[in-house]
């Protein structure tokens, strides 16, 4: 590994000692190997390896939200945009010091407005524009967030507003993807400052190493500790001082391992070891990205820590100019999808988010998925060609040299109105996806308050019939019993049984399909206490259960629904079953929704029952297999046939736990 680097740390100082006095070493005249050097280093720093990562990450993060089942740590891409940035920043800043002694900071800043705000901007502005033409009601959410984004401090807004990132099924924000942003531009911000000032004052590349790796460390200490398995773990996932570790990893390998003194000649073994080491590193990637989920403790516990180290040793890898490695990412597509990375992260979430729950879930998701993601790419590359590049390499001056290089005015005119054309044509078929959505979105209101009064209805019925039974009671007993004395044992038996089940007191506490069920369920159950909300988190159930436990209100049987807007971890799981109590019975309902946590949730319920005696599973997701006509057209709501089916299905749960 000798040979990796191409010039020691003392030939690194050579812009200081050799140019300055004259003097030659290696038989070369200073001011020659100096600019021998400075070519080398324009030369090497693009790194096409680093934008098929880029590529690989923001994939991830698209068929995360696109809720594709294998990807369901598809999160853990923005832990690898994050090393990333860390990565690129800091070599670039240290590079510009070697160059010239000096940082300019004014530069560099306004290097990365130009880069960053075009699209940061322009993805605000028509969202705004679009939101106002199509769903209005979003506008005061979307401004809020949008002043947030603009200033680049959503993460924070996101933390003081309780915006769960994991509880985007219900109402969800179009720009809460923004957090990233946020945090990468507050490092933007801090980080040159800590780096001007640390060489100023004679630190070397070594301390500035160790000031990063005791950073990151601190910071990866500081999530373990914020993090509680019983809550929502939003806090430490947008926090910049819970992510900081991931950045500062980043950092730190630019440090010892700066791209400008990279050797392209390496021995054969050297070469094979770093190959190695990048591909195990990439494997353990992929494990984590298909196998973890959000709500997985492991994550904030060292998981995180664990994939940002492995990103450290991909990068390492990829960016050195003699590696296959560095070749293989550094192929065409990727290098397409990478250099379009920033605009697909940018549109991503809006896009997925305003398409949603526009097909049903049959055969046509995959469809659905397909022209969302070809939606992205589309104005990704619009805005790229016609935003961001402009901007950033000469504002507008290269386009207006490419429009006016053509011959005539009718190609000119194909040319802009094209581009027109393609934004009006993506705005357009987002909108009617969005107005669909919006008719879905006014039929479930309509639904929900058809429930909450059929609910009353049920209730109200109840009483009356407990009112009227007392009164039959008080008047006219005798006749009752020469009745009972008339009816067969094989006829009555029937009755006893419907009334046992009836009378049954239960607990059922659950999200919106709960709400959707609840009016079914009080019919067959008039003395149930239902519990239903829409959003609503598995992690909100403990505080329930312990509040009608301590009013002496929680029923022998306790029906949990919950699952559809997210997964929990098995400890979370685990202590609800244990502070409902082993005396009563548990019956626990899984769930079908089109999401990646679908599975997760699924088996965890499942893997409950056989830890736990007094537990048992309704399949849902089972009998509702192959009825469409269960669901309103977003796949998991109920109508009023699946209303019905599911409550069946628990009444029957029910009834046989009582035999």
């Amino acid at each position: 590994m000798k040979q990796v680097f191409a010039e020691s740390e003392e030939n690194g100082s050579l812009n200081t000692y050799e140019v300055e006095t004259g003097k030659k070493r290696d038989g070369l005249p200073a001011t020659s190997r100096f600019k021998a050097l400075n070519e080398r280093r324009r030369r090497r720093r693009y790194m096409p390896g680093l934008d098929g990562l880029r590529a690989v990450a923001v994939l991830a993060v698209i068929f995360y939200h696109l809720g594709i089942p294998w990807v369901s740590g598809g999160l853990l891409g923005v832990s690898a945009f994050f090393v990333l940035s860390g990565y690129l920043i800091t070599d670039l800043l240290i590079s510009e010091w070697e160059r010239s002694q000096t940082i300019n900071l004014k530069n560099f800043w306004l290097r990365r407005a130009k880069r960053l705000l075009p699209g940061m901007i322009s993805t605000v502005v028509l969202l705004l524009i679009w939101t106002s033409l199509f769903r209005p009601q979003l506008l005061g959410t979307l401004k809020g967030d949008a002043f947030a984004a603009l200033f680049y401090v959503s993460n924070w807004w996101y933390i003081f507003h309780q915006l769960s990132y994991f509880q985007s099924y219900e109402n969800p924000s179009l720009l809460t993807h923004f957090w990233s942003l946020a945090v990468e531009e507050q490092f933007y911000l801090i980080w040159p400052l800590f780096i001007f000032f640390g060489i100023r004052h004679r630190k070397t590349r070594r301390h500035l190493f160790f000031i990063s790796i005791v950073g990151a460390a601190l910071s990866a200490m500081l999530m373990a500790v914020l993090y509680h398995p019983d809550t929502d773990p939003s806090r430490v996932y947008y926090g910049t001082d819970t992510r900081a570790f991931s950045i500062l990893l980043g950092a730190a390998l630019a440090f010892i391992w700066p791209s400008q003194r990279l050797s392209a000649s390496l021995t054969r073994w050297s070469r094979v070891f770093l190959d190695l080491m990048g591909a195990l590193a990439l494997v353990m990637i992929f494990i984590m990205i298909t196998m973890a989920n959000e709500y997985d403790p492991f994550l904030y516990r060292g998981g995180l820590l664990v994939l940002s180290v492995a990103t450290v040793i991909v990068i390492a890898a990829v960016s050195h100019p003699s590696t296959w490695l560095g070749k293989f990412f550094g192929l065409a597509p990727f290098r397409w999808i990478g250099a379009r990375s920033y605009g697909m992260y940018l549109w991503h979430y809006p896009v997925i988010m305003l398409m949603s729950s526009s097909f049903d879930s049959g055969g046509m998701q995959i469809v659905h998925d397909l022209l969302e993601v070809a939606l992205v790419f589309l104005i990704s590359s619009l805005s790229l060609r016609y935003l961001e590049n402009p901007i950033r390499h000469g504002s507008f001056a290269q386009l207006q040299e490419k429009i006016h290089r053509i011959s005539n005015l009718e190609s000119r005119r194909k040319v802009i109105g094209g581009g027109l054309l393609g934004i009006i044509l993506c705005l357009a078929v987002i909108g009617t996806f969005a107005i669909f959505n919006e008719s879905n979105a006014n039929d479930r209101k309509t639904a929900m308050t058809r429930n909450a009064s059929a609910v009353q209805q049920v209730k109200k019925a109840a009483h009356g019939s407990s009112e009227n039974a007392q009164s039959g009671e008080k008047s006219g007993k005798r006749a009752d019993t020469n009745e009972a004395a008339k009816a067969t044992p094989v006829k009555s038996e029937p009755a006893k049984t419907a009334a046992a089940v009836s009378d049954q007191p239960v607990t059922a506490i659950g999200d919106s399909v709960m709400a959707d069920v609840e009016p079914f369920l009080m019919k067959k159950f008039p003395n149930a206490a239902v519990d239903a909300k829409v959003g609503r988190q598995f992690y909100e159930a403990m505080g329930i259960i312990q509040q009608l436990k301590n009013q002496g209100k929680l029923a022998d049987t306790v029906i949990i629904e919950l699952g559809t807007n997210g997964p929990f971890s098995m400890d979370q799981l685990a202590s609800m079953i244990q502070e409902i109590g082993s005396t009563r019975r548990v019956i626990l309902v899984n769930t079908r929704v089109p999401r990646p946590w679908q599975a997760i949730v699924n088996q965890s319920l499942q893997n409950a029952v056989s830890m736990y005696s007094n537990v048992s599973l309704v399949n849902w997701y089972a009998a509702s297999a192959g009825h469409a006509d269960y669901f309103e057209p977003d796949a998991v709501h109920l109508n009023t046939s699946g209303s019905q089916a599911y409550a069946d299905l628990l009444a029957k749960s029910v009834e046989t736990w009582k035999k």
